[in-house]
C-alpha cells in the first residue's frame, strides 16, 4: 500500500492492516511523527470503545490527517483518526 500526503508531497510505502470490524479508520500516533504528516484537531473529539467493550486507555481521539491511499491501480482518500497504537 502506498500513502500519499498533500501537504507535504511526500509517498511512503507501507503495510497495513485492515480490521473491518472497526467503526472508523486510525494512524499511528509514532508512524505520523515518523513521517512527519500533517494533523489537524477534531471539532469534537472522541473516546475508543476496544472489541472487549472496555475504554481505550491511550484517551481521546484529539487529531486526524487526510493521506491518499494506493492500492495497485485503485487510490481513494482518506481520514485517518490518529492514536496511539501500543
Amino acid at each position: 500500500m502506498t500513502l500519499i500526503s498533500k501537504t507535504r508531497l511526500k509517498t511512503i510505502e507501507t503495510t497495513a492492516v485492515i480490521n473491518s470490524g472497526a467503526a472508523s479508520t486510525f494512524i499511528s500516533e509514532d508512524f505520523i511523527k515518523l513521517h512527519e504528516i500533517r494533523t489537524h484537531h477534531l471539532l469534537k473529539p472522541f473516546k475508543v470503545t476496544t472489541a472487549d467493550g472496555s475504554l481505550s486507555k491511550c484517551g481521546p481521539i484529539t487529531h486526524y490527517c487526510m493521506l491518499t491511499v494506493k492500492i495497485d491501480d485503485c487510490a481513494m482518500i482518506g481520514k485517518f483518526n490518529v492514536m496511539h497504537l501500543g
